[in-house]
């Protein structure tokens, strides 16, 4: 359950007031603008999330692992993948003091405010 941008908490903690439709939707404009295909899935279940990146068929992936930062199973899995795997974050957690075991194992990063 994607909660981001529905309580005034998380408009404050993620300075915005969108919510993961609006970023998505963004997203698709922005794919078809490059005649690109973009396929979106979003699960809070790891051993789904697991799965769907090791059976993935895209070129690459982009990943917001969210509550996963910590997986080291997650992490493993990307690292193991033979494609790039950019890992993106709607604010800068580090920033905020958290940290990703997933990074170090992703091709690349990209964070916002």
């Amino acid at each position: 359950l994607d909660t981001r941008g529905a309580t005034e908490e998380s408009q404050a903690y993620f300075r915005s007031t969108a919510r993961l439709a609006d970023y998505v939707e963004h997203i698709q404009q922005a794919a078809a603008e490059l005649s690109a295909e973009v396929k979106h899935v979003q699960t809070n279940d790891l051993d789904e999330c697991i799965k769907r990146l090791q059976e993935s068929e895209e070129d690459a992936v982009v990943i917001n692992p969210a509550g996963f930062l910590q997986e080291q199973r997650l992490a493993d899995c990307i690292k193991a993948m033979t494609k790039p795997v950019i890992e993106v974050h709607y604010g800068n957690l580090f920033a905020k003091g958290a940290s990703s075991l997933v990074t170090p194992a992703c091709s690349g990063l990209v964070v916002g405010a």
